[in-house]
């Protein structure tokens, strides 16, 4: 993680002007001479060889943790919270009056109407007429 950092800072250092100086190891890698290239190469070959390390592990521990017989993932048909919970009584008033998904997300500012048809599917919303939803919200107000 820590060459991940330095190659990165190296890189935009390099970008920006900046003198790169590693000072335990009393190392200049802003320079352009053969020795910073080779150091920065280094640098990169040892993020990779732990990004490549770190993903070794965990695959290693969830095929052990599948062979114990745990399963993994979360179970099928669970239902998460979604960002169009605390708008799904508008949704449905506005599908209700009979707009369209597309012109729906618009409304609410939301940038993808296919997400929106995906939420709606899951949880099989469908449209209400506005007439209905009035009765039961003066309904509700009376009792």
């Amino acid at each position: 993680m820590l060459f991940c950092i330095c190659l990165n800072f190296s890189k935009l250092a390099g970008q920006k002007n900046i003198r790169v100086i590693i000072v335990k190891q009393n190392l200049d890698i802003s320079q352009q001479d053969m020795n910073s290239k080779i150091i920065r190469t280094l640098f990169f070959l040892f993020s990779a060889l732990e990004r490549d390390l770190m993903s070794h592990r965990k695959k290693e521990a969830l095929a052990s943790k599948k062979r114990h017989g745990m399963i993994l993932g979360k179970q099928k048909g669970t239902i998460q919270k979604s960002r169009f919970d605390k708008d799904v009584d508008t949704i449905k008033e506005l599908l209700g009056y009979g707009l369209s998904k597309r012109k729906i997300a618009n409304v609410l500012e939301y940038t993808n109407h296919i997400s929106l048809t995906t939420y709606l599917k899951k949880r099989n919303i469908a449209p209400t007429p506005p007439e209905l939803s009035m009765v039961k919200k003066e309904e509700s107000i009376n009792d």
